[in-house]
């Protein structure tokens, strides 16, 4: 009726016929408007029809096709209702906070840092507090302020640095890796980073060319490499690690990637190994390294080894940590030796340390050409370089107080007791989880987290997929609701990739036991509600 009245209108009063048409436009959005809101769709945001130019209607598809589960919709979601427990004196939900077990972000749960790490940062920082007798830091701590400083730009933190970082910390990871591997390591190999994610993303923008060009990720995966390569316009190629084996990596199926990679016209430029396990907790066997280092060798491939976690080993009787870097260097054939291409990778986030937010980190460089070398360089330049605080904190990482010095007995003790902690509560999010009847977990070996099975019916399988209209995973809707009704935050397993027809969500393990405890109890009552609900809709 308004549209006729519209345009009745608009002859009557003999308009042009682009204001005509301009008229009748503007009516039929009025219209789309109210029926949106009648039935309950109003546009959360006009960019749909904004005439702005910073819109995801105006963006590179890779951009609005990358996506990061780790901090994705739940999360908003979560957080959304951490401000209402918070704030609002009348709280609606069922529970007075939100447990957050998405990421792997040890300060948040109020593990306290090294004494020594931020006694070195705060003289850093404040240069005078060396000079201050009150302030009663240990020698090593002010030696270890100073030799850090004297590396800088006029011993001052805030100038920048070279774009590879402080030659001095360079050579302290060079150090490290020596004593680690007992290899001797080359400075000029070795780049500083705002965390491993940095490097990361350098070696992949240099990597990826075209849109066939292809890096092999293991599934489950962070998803930091399946959103990086989106954004680079590449190609994602997936090769399943054995749920039944201890998530450990299939060689076959490797082979087996590359080969059918080949087959579509894909060519595999790299591929990603996650040592220990992110989000899946396995610590790879120095068989199965050596068996990947073969394939990359066989089909000329890039090995991406993110060893972050390598401090985070919980049986190392059983399952050592093994870094890359010695298996390539150490192989019995020297053609592997010299030719195959490694680029491994490490950070202060993980560890015992934990220091995700001071965003520090490195890489090192293995058989690469000079002239890809530089090509990094170039990435690292443009983006100036790492910052200094980050660098410091590797420094403190890599080279930490020795026996005989002041710091070391209070240093050690700290360390011992933060991964006794975590070794301890990896043991019980294990044992807890597998005492919940329909769900399973493989034995969190390294890492921070866990990543179990979800064991649904079919029939609530196919009832959830009903109520969303195939929308939204069947995982998704579990760890939404979990949040919902209990205030716990976890990841559902499709933002990491799973083989299809299984459902899987991803934990931390670093809330406090007594957390750990309530978590896994929820998770109990919350399973046998969810089957409960779901297995009643017609």
């Amino acid at each position: 009726v308004l549209v006729i009245v519209s345009m009745q209108q608009s002859n009557s009063n003999s308009v042009g016929v682009d204001r005509m048409a301009h008229h009748f436009a503007s009516t039929i959005d009025v219209l789309i408007s109210a029926v949106d809101k009648i039935i309950g769709r109003e546009e959360k945001d006009n960019d749909t029809y904004s005439n702005k130019v910073f819109v995801p209607q105006n963006m590179s598809p890779s951009v609005l096709n990358a996506k990061y589960a780790v901090r994705g919709a739940i999360v908003k979601k979560a957080n959304q209702i951490k401000t209402e427990c918070s704030t609002n004196s009348n709280n609606k939900h069922p529970f007075s906070h939100v447990v957050f077990c998405n990421i792997g972000n040890p300060q948040a749960f109020c593990s306290p840092p090294i004494t020594f790490h931020r006694q070195v940062l705060a003289c850093l920082m404040y240069p005078p507090l060396m000079d201050n007798q009150s302030s009663g830091f240990p020698k090593d701590v002010i030696i270890r302020a100073k030799r850090l400083l004297n590396s800088t730009a006029h011993s001052n933190i805030g100038a920048y640095t070279t774009s590879k970082g402080l030659p001095l910390v360079r050579e302290s990871v060079a150090n490290y890796l020596e004593c680690r591997d007992g290899i001797p390591s080359n400075m000029d190999n070795i780049f500083l980073t705002n965390g491993a994610s940095a490097g990361i993303t350098y070696a992949l923008t240099c990597l990826i060319s075209k849109s066939t060009d292809g890096i092999l990720i293991p599934i489950p995966q962070y998803p930091l490499y399946s959103a990086t390569i989106t954004l680079q316009n590449g190609s994602a190629v997936n090769y399943y690690l054995d749920e039944d084996n201890d998530w450990n990596a299939n060689l076959q199926s490797i082979e087996q990637a590359v080969i059918n990679a080949r087959l579509k016209d894909i060519c595999i430029k790299a591929i990603v190994v996650i040592n220990p396990g992110n989000p899946t907790g396995q610590c790879m066997t120095k068989e199965c390294i050596d068996g990947i280092i073969k394939i990359a060798y066989k089909y000329n491939i890039v090995i991406l080894a993110d060893e972050v976690y390598q401090e985070n080993v919980y049986y190392k009787h059983k399952f050592p940590f093994v870094s890359f870097r010695k298996c390539l260097l150490t192989s019995e054939f020297s053609d592997i030796t010299n030719s195959v291409e490694l680029i491994s990778f490490h950070s202060v986030s993980k560890g015992i340390f934990g220091e995700c937010g001071l965003r520090g980190g490195y890489f090192e460089l293995i058989n690469i050409e000079q002239s890809g070398a530089d090509m990094l360089t170039k990435l690292a330049s443009i983006n100036l370089c790492p910052n200094t605080i980050g660098q410091c904190m590797v420094d403190l990482m890599v080279n930490p107080p020795k026996n005989g010095d002041e710091s070391y007995k209070l240093f050690h003790s700290e360390y011992q007791k933060q991964y006794e902690s975590l070794q301890e509560r990896a043991k019980i999010l294990t044992k807890e989880l597998n005492n919940i009847d329909g769900i399973t977990c493989n034995t969190v070996y390294g890492a921070m987290y866990a990543f179990p099975q979800i064991k649904l019916p079919e029939i609530v399988v196919e009832n959830v997929k009903r109520e969303y209209n195939n929308e939204k995973t069947v995982d998704f809707v579990y760890c939404m609701e979990l949040l919902e009704n209990y205030g716990i935050c976890v990841v559902p397993g499709s933002g990491f990739g799973q083989k299809d027809g299984t459902f899987h969500f991803r934990t931390t393990l670093l809330p406090p036991k007594d957390q750990i405890q309530r978590v896994v109890q929820c998770l109990g009552k919350f399973h046998q509600m969810f089957i409960k609900k779901y297995s009643s809709r017609n």
